[in-house]
């Protein structure tokens, strides 16, 4: 899809949703106009983006007011090292509108809780993405801490039974 058509596409599609796996690499231009065709949208309600490190932190750019769930696995996690930084967080930090998210699936949502802490939610669920290991769930758990105005939470069931939450 040419990169001018971005926009036009996103605003034009009736959908809530937005699905975005296995993108290839994309070069800086196509990143930023693809980020600015999201953030310049309406639409979506839902975004889902995975194996897309190209567009990594948003470069800056906010995703949709209207998001109320993101999902967000940037590169294949078999080979990804250590992708993402404090930098990272903040600018992923920035691009969401955290008022008004009410679910997240984030290969580093621990680590945005943890370091840039989002006190003024109310409700929040976690999908089962957000945390596979130890480590993981105790920089969610620690994170989720400084919700001071949270009212509703949902995690997922096997963190209960295999890590003993509760």
């Amino acid at each position: 899809m040419p990169r001018l058509d971005y926009a036009k596409w996103l605003n034009a599609t009736p959908r809530v949703e937005l699905m975005v796996d296995n993108v290839g690499v994309m070069d800086l231009s196509g990143v930023l106009a693809f980020c600015d065709a999201v953030g310049g949208s309406t639409k979506p309600h839902q975004l889902w983006l995975g194996n897309v490190a190209s567009v990594g932190d948003f470069h800056g750019r906010r995703l949709p007011s209207r998001l109320r769930i993101f999902e967000w696995h940037p590169h294949d996690q078999r080979t990804a090292g250590d992708y993402f930084n404090d930098a990272m967080a903040r600018d992923v930090a920035y691009a969401l509108d955290l008022q008004r998210l009410g679910r997240s699936g984030c290969d580093y949502f621990g680590q945005l809780l943890l370091n840039h802490g989002f006190s003024h939610m109310k409700n929040l669920e976690v999908d089962d993405s957000a945390g596979q290991d130890n480590d993981t769930l105790l920089l969610l758990l620690v994170g989720l801490a400084q919700f001071t105005l949270l009212a509703n939470l949902k995690l997922p069931e096997h963190y209960f039974s295999t890590y003993g939450v509760g």
